[in-house]
Formats: C-alpha cells, sequence, structure tokens
C-alpha cells in the first residue's frame, strides 16, 4: 500500500516484506522513518490535515501522531484483521475486515 501525505511532502508505504509502515520523503524519496508492525500492513490513510497516519493491518489500527511518529492510539486489537481503510471527509474511519464486517470509528475520541 502507498500513500501520499496531502501536502504531497511524504510518501507513506506498508506491506509484509518487513510489516512495517516507512515514511520517505516525497521529493527526494530519502526515507525518514519506520514504523514497525507485528504483521502486514495492508492499507494507510492521512487525515485531512496530514496531523495523523493511520494504519490498517492484521493487529490493532494504529493511529501515529505526524509530528513526533509516536503512535496516539490503537483501534480493535487483534481480532479486527483490517483488511482496508478509508476517512470520510468528515475524518470518520472507516475499516473492512476479515470478519465481514465494516466498522466505523470516531478518530477524535478512538471510539466506535
Amino acid at each position: 500500500t502507498v500513500i501520499y501525505s496531502p501536502d504531497a511532502t511524504k510518501i507513506a508505504t506498508g506491506g509484509d516484506d518487513e510489516n512495517a509502515v516507512k515514511i520517505w520523503d516525497g521529493k527526494t524519496g530519502e526515507l525518514l522513518n519506520t514504523l514497525k508492525h507485528d504483521f502486514i500492513v495492508r492499507s494507510l490513510v492521512w487525515t485531512s490535515d496530514g496531523k495523523k497516519l493511520i494504519s490498517g493491518s492484521y493487529d490493532p489500527i494504529r493511529i501515529y501522531d505526524t509530528a513526533t511518529w509516536q503512535e496516539i492510539a490503537n483501534l480493535g486489537g487483534r481480532t479486527l484483521l483490517v483488511n482496508a481503510i478509508t476517512l470520510s471527509q468528515n475524518d470518520r474511519l472507516l475499516c473492512a475486515s476479515d470478519h465481514k464486517t465494516v466498522r466505523l470509528w470516531n478518530i477524535d475520541t478512538n471510539l466506535q
């Protein structure tokens, strides 16, 4: 999976080679940071203001503060098995899982 930041200065990539999200400089291609996961990273999304990066995986959905690259929340636990995530225009997180479910999360409160 791959996605540009809203201002196109960074690129986030995920996958199963290293079970991580990698943050790249959008102009130079330089690797800026690696955010480790326990399993394959299947989906990525930035909030519209670029302040949070969210990753979907076979472990919790993880939310990162893009100023520090620290994990600030995780949603769902390992029972979620996320296949895809996306954000609505008002930054509500929608995720689809292997359990044939779709969940909607408020990422301001981290509640479903």
